[in-house]
C-alpha cells in the first residue's frame, strides 16, 4: 500500500461521510476488534482522520465544515446561548464549550426520520422491521451537540425554559464567530482533528416524510413541532472512533474555543436575585468581560404613560 494511501476497502463513502467499509454489523464488530493494538493500526487511525471525506487539512484548520452546501444564511446572523450561572462561569474558566451526546436529551424525537402513528393499521412507510434501526438508535451515543438559538433578541421564553428557569444568564454571539471561534478538538494528541459540523437546524413535518438523509444530517433536522426553536447547532460524530475502539466520552465532549472571538455580549437574565447578580457581574469582569455585560431588557423599567 502506498504511502498516505487507504486500503481498498475504506475507498468507499459511508453514508457520504467517515470513509469506512460498508459492512453488516457483525463484520462491522470483527473488524473493530481484530484491528486495534498494532503501531500500523494507530498510524492507520490517524491516517484516516486526516483523509476522511477527500479535505486535506491544514495545521491552521480548526476542521469545522458546514453540514448544508445549499446554505445562503447571513453568517453575522445572531445566535444565543442561555445557561446557569455555574455553566457559564464553568465555560468563561475552562475556555470550553460542552457538546452533550444526542442521549442526554430529554427529546425522544432527536435523530428521528420520521414520526409514526403508534395505533393500526400498520404505517405504510415501514411495511417492514428495519434492521438497522437499532444502530441508528446507538448513534444517538456516538453523535456529541451544542445547540444554539437563532434570534435578533433575547427571549423571554428561552429565559423560561433554557435557563434553570430564568435564573440564568445569556451569551450572545453569531454564526460567524462561533465558527471562528472553535478550535481544533483531538480525542488524543496523537490523533487528527475531528470534524466539527455546524449548520441550521430544518424543520420537517415527519408525519408525512420519511427522511433518508446521511448519519451526520439527521441530527440537524427536526419535527415541525420544534420549529419554534429556531436552532442552530454544532455537532461532531464519534463513529469512526466507535469503529476502531478509539477511547471516548460516553457522555459529552469539552471543546476549546477562543472566548474573545466568541462572546459578542453576555447578558443578565431577568430573574437573577440581586444578590446572585451581583456575583455574576462580578466573575464576569474577573474573565476579562465586563465591557461586554449587559442586563435584560426585561429588567428595565416599563413605562406606561
Amino acid at each position: 500500500m502506498r504511502e498516505g494511501a487507504l486500503p481498498a476497502w475504506a475507498e468507499t463513502p459511508f453514508c457520504g461521510s467517515v470513509r469506512l467499509r460498508i459492512a453488516s454489523g457483525t463484520a462491522l464488530f470483527a473488524r473493530r476488534h481484530a484491528c486495534i493494538g498494532s503501531a500500523q493500526d494507530t498510524e492507520y487511525i490517524r491516517l484516516l482522520r486526516r483523509q476522511e471525506f477527500g479535505v486535506e487539512r491544514t495545521d491552521n484548520d480548526n476542521c469545522t465544515r458546514p453540514v448544508w452546501d445549499d446554505d445562503q444564511s447571513d453568517p453575522d446572523e445572531q445566535v444565543w446561548r442561555y445557561m446557569s450561572v455555574d455553566r457559564l462561569t464553568w465555560l468563561l474558566t475552562q475556555r470550553r464549550l460542552y457538546f452533550a451526546a444526542a442521549t442526554q436529551f430529554a427529546d425522544n424525537f432527536e435523530g428521528a426520520t420520521a414520526v409514526q402513528e403508534y395505533k393500526p393499521p400498520e404505517d405504510p412507510r415501514f411495511p417492514d422491521v428495519d434492521p438497522t434501526e437499532r444502530a441508528f438508535r446507538e448513534l444517538r451515543r456516538l453523535t456529541k451537540i451544542n445547540c444554539w438559538h437563532r434570534a435578533d433578541y433575547e427571549s423571554d421564553a428561552m429565559w423560561k425554559l433554557y435557563a434553570a428557569q430564568g435564573k440564568g444568564m445569556a451569551i450572545c454571539s453569531s454564526r460567524r464567530r462561533l465558527q471562528d471561534a472553535l478550535r481544533p478538538f483531538r480525542l488524543q494528541p496523537s490523533y487528527g482533528a475531528e470534524w466539527i459540523w455546524f449548520g441550521p437546524v430544518r424543520y420537517v413535518d415527519l408525519t408525512k416524510v420519511r427522511l433518508r438523509t446521511s448519519m451526520e444530517r439527521r441530527f440537524f433536522f427536526k419535527h415541525q413541532a420544534f420549529a419554534w426553536e429556531r436552532e442552530y447547532r454544532l455537532a461532531v460524530s464519534m463513529r469512526s472512533a466507535e469503529f476502531f475502539a478509539v477511547e471516548f466520552p460516553e457522555l459529552g465532549v469539552e471543546v476549546s474555543v477562543d472566548l474573545n472571538t466568541l462572546i459578542s455580549r453576555i447578558v443578565l437574565g431577568p430573574d437573577l436575585a440581586k444578590q446572585d447578580r451581583g456575583a455574576a457581574e462580578d466573575m464576569v469582569k474577573r474573565a476579562g468581560f465586563g465591557d461586554r455585560l449587559e442586563i435584560s431588557s426585561l429588567l428595565w423599567h416599563p413605562r406606561h404613560i
